[in-house]
């Protein structure tokens, strides 16, 4: 049971969405999210946290925990992440190797689009080799 003192809080955060375009980031933290239930099925995910300095604003990348460096199908954005950070291996990283990538520079492409609620949302749609 909650204590008589316990407080809720009410959400006042407004997001306020990126302009698009093309911005240089850090990659501050990855954290595992584990398995997560999608539309697809249960998968296993990982957040990326990259901090834009001209706009000293963070943004979020959440990916799956998939290696495919393309052939049949379009290599995974983990893939294509990884290289554009500079791991140019195409063998999967170690955790050593994903976390090696932690305060390196990478370029983000930001888009706009609207989500099912109508609300505009910011959504990193591509890495590239930071300039």
């Amino acid at each position: 049971m909650l204590p008589a003192t316990y407080e809720i809080k009410a959400n006042i955060t407004e997001y306020a969405p990126f302009d698009e375009g093309v911005y240089q980031a850090v990659l501050e933290d990855i954290e595992d999210k584990g398995l997560v239930q999608t539309p697809w099925g249960d998968k296993l995910q990982m957040v990326f946290k990259f901090f834009i300095p001209s706009l000293s604003r963070n943004i979020f990348y959440t990916a799956a925990n998939s290696w495919s460096t393309g052939g049949r199908y379009k290599p995974s954005s983990l893939y294509i992440l990884c290289q554009a950070m500079g791991y140019k291996d195409s063998a999967k990283p170690s955790v050593e190797e994903l976390n090696g990538l932690v305060t390196k520079p990478v370029t983000l492409v930001i888009k706009n689009k609207l989500n099912t609620k109508g609300e505009m949302r910011s959504r990193i749609t591509d890495f590239l080799t930071a300039k």
